[in-house]
């Protein structure tokens, strides 16, 4: 996934599976892609500065492995608007809007004793547990 669309999006927990495409040795897209008995779901993550995105789509949708007839469904985010025109020009079909709703069970606590961690903050680590000589007895 192209670095300044993984600053919007969150990286999948589960193995990707998909396409690259890169240029001159930067990565510009990456296309997830999974397949079903009825379809093809397709997520593209596109750099916002890529050149011709009407041509990479066009050449995605051509070659995706074991396409056969199924059809191809592209999720698109609202933060890709800018990919309209190019799915125009594909003569894409809009399907339904979605809005997902998340609710953060999280709760936040204040810390009441802070503590510091000396082997990050370049320190001399404190030594916790006291050494003593022993001697068994018999």
């Amino acid at each position: 996934v192209p670095a300044l669309v993984q600053q919007v999006e969150s990286l999948p927990t589960e193995r990707m599976k998909g396409l690259v495409y890169y240029l001159d040795d930067e990565l510009l897209a990456y296309a997830e892609i999974r397949y079903g008995q009825r379809g093809i779901w397709v997520r593209p993550y596109i750099h916002p500065d890529t050149q011709n995105v009407t041509e990479y789509l066009e050449d995605l949708l051509h070659n995706l492995p074991n396409r056969h007839s199924r059809s191809v469904y592209l999720s698109v985010r609202s933060y890709q608007s800018w990919l309209e025109n190019s799915l125009e020009d594909l003569q894409a079909e809009a399907g339904p809007l979605q809005a997902v709703m998340v609710k953060h069970l999280a709760v936040g606590k204040k810390v009441s004793n802070s503590f510091t961690l000396p082997a990050l903050e370049g320190g001399q680590q404190e030594i916790t547990t006291p050494f003593m000589r022993s001697e068994s007895i018999k």
